[in-house]
């Protein structure tokens, strides 16, 4: 896989790249330890359970430090939920590292036949990252790039 270093930007390559990307191949080089946990109003990442819908709460910059915690949330979503929802309004900023993780958790949520969608409206940047590597929110991806 190629990496432009540096660079938080998602371009041409990395959209082939995240499309192909297994999701225990991405973030393995985050190793800061997560302090966060469900009932932590300020934690970056946070997992809600309803039923079969698994709801995951984004805030902040999500980036290499949070990655870590991201990909365990997300593993744990698929293995258990059969609708996982992505909410991104807190999201002020999202890396190369979190953008592979979320295209990840999608194409393994569509092969195992479970509901994956991005909800709330984050900034415009971001919006246009998503809809580099082909992850749709609110129906504004596609018109974002």
């Amino acid at each position: 896989m190629s990496k432009r270093a540096g660079t938080g930007r998602v371009g041409r390559q990395a959209k082939a790249d995240v499309e192909t990307a297994p999701l225990d191949g991405v973030a393995e080089a985050a190793t800061a330890e997560s302090t966060s946990d469900e009932s932590d109003e300020q934690a970056a990442v946070r997992l809600e359970r309803q039923g079969t819908l698994r709801r995951i709460r984004l805030q902040g910059a999500i980036d290499i430090a949070s990655a870590a915690e991201l990909k365990r949330v997300l593993l744990e979503a698929l293995a258990e939920g059969s609708e996982i929802q992505v909410d991104c309004e807190r999201v002020e900023d999202l890396d190369v590292t979190a953008v592979q993780l979320l295209a990840a958790a999608r194409h393994a949520a569509d092969v195992a036949g479970k509901e994956f969608v991005l909800t709330s409206l984050p900034p415009a940047d971001v919006v246009s990252a998503l809809a580099e590597v082909g992850l749709e929110c609110c129906g504004v991806a596609e018109a974002a790039s």
